[in-house]
């Protein structure tokens, strides 16, 4: 068995890092499924209601349909769920905690890893939405790797290193994700997980596209 307390000092996790820590875990942990309950219905529902099929009897293309959802989203997403609880829990931990002020380029870059996470979890819902038809199916899978990437890396370490997960969460929750070791002033375990969720956000995005372009209304 994993001896996380160990394996917390190994890394780097103290007592006087670990606001922080909660902090990216929960933050990224509640905008993760926000992202999901939000993007569950925003494809499912418009192809069910028919709203879809009317835009798309204007002069719009299916491509700009699908953009122009995903870009709508991750705006509102980024500014209400990341931007501005981010602001908050900055002014927070210089005004009313021993934290002080914390470096505002490294707390800057642990956001972005924050909001990379909702983006993650964003395309791969909009991209689970071209899929199904009721929006069960559409959040159950997002959930379900959520889950699978936050405990397999405790068992199967070189996880550890891929899974987006560890964005903003330790193996287990037990130790920093990339996030909090950027906000604390440290170097990432690894750079892995932040390449990993560019791409798959990219090819979520690409299968998304295709697969909206092949169906029939």
């Amino acid at each position: 068995m994993v001896n996380f307390n160990s394996l917390r000092k190994a890394v780097g996790v103290g007592e006087e890092v670990e606001t922080v820590m909660l902090y990216g875990v929960f933050g990224g942990q509640f905008v993760a499924f926000g992202v999901m309950i939000i993007m569950q219905r925003v494809i499912v529902g418009e192809k069910r209601s028919g709203t879809a099929a009317w835009v798309l009897s204007k002069p719009v293309t299916r491509t700009a349909f699908v953009v122009s959802r995903l870009v709508g989203n991750t705006l509102g997403v980024l500014l209400t769920a990341v931007l501005v609880p981010g602001a908050v829990a900055y002014l927070t931990f210089g005004l009313f905690t021993p934290l002080g002020w914390l470096p505002p380029l490294n707390y800057l870059a642990g956001m972005l890893v924050i909001s990379l996470s909702a983006f993650f979890w964003l395309t791969l819902t909009l991209m689970m939405g071209t899929f199904f038809e009721a929006s069960g199916g559409v959040i159950a899978i997002p959930m379900g790797l959520y889950f699978a990437m936050w405990f397999l890396p405790s068992v199967l370490t070189p996880l550890m290193y891929i899974t987006p997960v560890i964005l903003t969460v330790g193996p287990g929750g037990d130790f920093q994700g990339v996030a909090t070791a950027l906000m604390n002033g440290q170097a990432p375990f690894s750079w892995i997980p932040v390449i990993s969720a560019v791409v798959f956000s990219a090819i979520f995005i690409a299968v998304a596209i295709r697969r909206f372009n092949r169906q029939e209304f």
